[in-house]
């Protein structure tokens, strides 16, 4: 191979680049890396991932990122990590729809649940609801106890105005938590028009658990007028 032929001094670079990154010391994970470009150019493949990430990590985001989709062609092997780091870029900057492919990208080659679910996440910010909730559901049939993707999932049905889906969902979250306040008030306000004396009950339990917040005797107040 290739790197098997660079200079044992430039071994030594590499694995002192790695050293730095590890340790968040990124100007010199940036000089050791870019050093060992130069000398070993694409013969030294991780280089290039660290250049590119240390790069983004202080602030030089369109070199780093150039860098990172070299890197990218010249480690296959580290793809998926890669992908991963650039779309948590993305989604830090809020630019949805880059993180999305990023993220299609890694799932395409590994699964990850967790990536999955912040694919959902970027899909969700993009409006792509449908799909979201789709993604957060096969988050959850392979995690039942994801109780952060069944709240996704609760909160998207209402958004898509699937307001059966979500009680079910709520009932499900509620029985595995049932000291939360805020799922009690969220069933309630789901029922409150269909069935005034159980979001009553909801709202009341809401209130002894959290009596501060106004939000749950408003409710009340809606549901005893109902």
């Amino acid at each position: 191979r290739a790197w098997d032929r660079v200079a044992p001094a430039t071994q030594v670079r590499l694995s002192m680049a790695e050293m730095a990154l590890e340790s968040g010391a990124w100007q010199e994970a940036i000089q050791q890396a870019r050093e060992v470009v130069a000398s070993a150019g694409t013969g030294a493949a991780p280089a290039w991932s660290i250049l590119g990430l240390a790069l983004i990590e202080v602030g030089q985001t369109e070199e780093g990122l150039s860098i990172l989709a070299r890197a990218i062609e010249l480690n296959p092997d580290q793809a998926v990590l890669l992908h991963q780091r650039r779309a948590d870029h993305w989604l830090e900057r809020k630019e949805y729809q880059r993180a999305i492919s990023d993220f299609r990208e890694v799932l395409s080659r590994s699964e990850s649940a967790e990536a999955r679910q912040r694919l959902a996440w970027a899909l969700w910010q993009s409006r792509q609801l449908e799909e979201s909730l789709g993604q957060y559901r096969q988050v959850l049939a392979g995690e039942s106890t994801n109780r952060q993707a069944r709240m996704a999932v609760a909160t998207l049905l209402i958004e898509l105005g699937r307001g059966s889906e979500a009680v079910a969902e709520l009932e499900k979250l509620i029985e595995a938590e049932p000291n939360r306040p805020d799922l009690q008030a969220q069933l309630a306000d789901l029922v409150v028009a269909t069935e005034p004396e159980r979001a009553l009950k909801l709202y009341l339990t809401a209130i002894r658990l959290e009596p501060e917040r106004v939000s749950h005797r408003i409710g009340l107040g809606s549901a005893l007028v109902r």
